[in-house]
């Protein structure tokens, strides 16, 4: 057993000392460890999730819009969220959200650039038990926090409201997508995972902050790495969300443990202790 200490952030460079094959490889494309579904697998989970976030944000001020007592609705409905100035669209008669950050894109207030458009469409309330979102991007792309470019986040992600009476608000969080990274590379990611909404939810409708969210999640996941390995994935201890760290580039969990277990070596990956601090730790078992 071998344990690893990194900063997230500092992967790629990690990963340059670890045993690759070098052969037909282009001076440009980035260096892919050899088990890349560690890397990749936080990546599309906080894709996804930052899609999602996304959703709930426009989603929650598409309902507050259509009440005319809150004299803000109409403005944030028009070109906020997330800390992103775009276009939101809203089709109440088909239950329809477009959120459309144009070709160029939009710097957010995360300090990521998107582009594209976002697509939601939903069955009832965000906060209504039975109500089902389906989160679905169109030509969308983010910029890549690993380097120069844009990922392409590609698939649908379905949350239905699946809270219990007197309980904090809980989804289930169900997602089939993949990333396209820079050069074509993909990663793809199969997930049916459950969101406990710990705290933030209790002015949800002044919506005046985007980030002061804390979310418990649980469930597992499959998928593919950007060198084609399949590996599979369990949360063994809840995962702690905190969309304050959104603005410091943090999309990662805080606190939680994960096992994923690749054709190689099993992974497990704790979160850390709450902090907005970027690292994570790494246990590897090889086979």
């Amino acid at each position: 057993m071998k344990r690893v200490f990194w900063k997230y952030t500092a992967v790629v460079a990690l990963a340059s000392l670890v045993s690759l094959s070098a052969c037909n490889k282009k001076d440009n494309e980035p260096t892919i460890p050899e088990d890349a579904y560690v890397e990749d697998g936080n990546d599309v989970q906080a894709e996804f999730d930052d899609l999602e976030s996304i959703s709930i944000d426009a989603t929650l001020q598409a309902e507050a819009a259509a009440k005319p007592s809150d004299e803000g609705a109409t403005a944030r409905a028009n070109g906020v969220v997330r800390g992103c100035n775009c276009v939101i669209t809203i089709d109440k008669p088909n239950k329809k959200i477009t959120i459309d950050f144009g070709e160029e894109g939009v710097k957010c207030q995360d300090g990521r650039t998107r582009k594209g458009k976002i697509i939601i469409t939903y069955t009832g309330p965000y906060m209504e038990p039975g109500s089902v979102i389906t989160t679905t991007p169109e030509n969308y792309f983010v910029s890549n926090r690993r380097g120069t470019g844009f990922v392409q986040v590609v698939g649908t992600k379905t949350v239905t409201n699946i809270t219990e009476q007197g309980g904090n608000p809980t989804h289930r969080l169900e997602a089939n997508g993949k990333l396209i990274f820079p050069g074509g590379l993909e990663a793809s990611w199969q997930s049916t995972r459950v969101r406990e909404w710990v705290s933030g939810y209790e002015d949800i409708q002044k919506l005046d902050n985007s980030f002061d969210d804390v979310f418990k999640i649980t469930g597992e996941w499959s998928g593919t790495d950007r060198r084609q390995q399949t590996y599979n994935a369990e949360i063994l201890e809840p995962l702690t969300i905190k969309t304050e760290c959104f603005l410091s580039q943090n999309y990662m969990p805080v606190s939680g443990v994960v096992k994923m277990e690749g054709p190689r070596a099993i992974h497990v990956v704790n979160y850390g202790e709450g902090e907005c601090d970027n690292t994570i730790t790494v246990t590897i078992t090889k086979k």
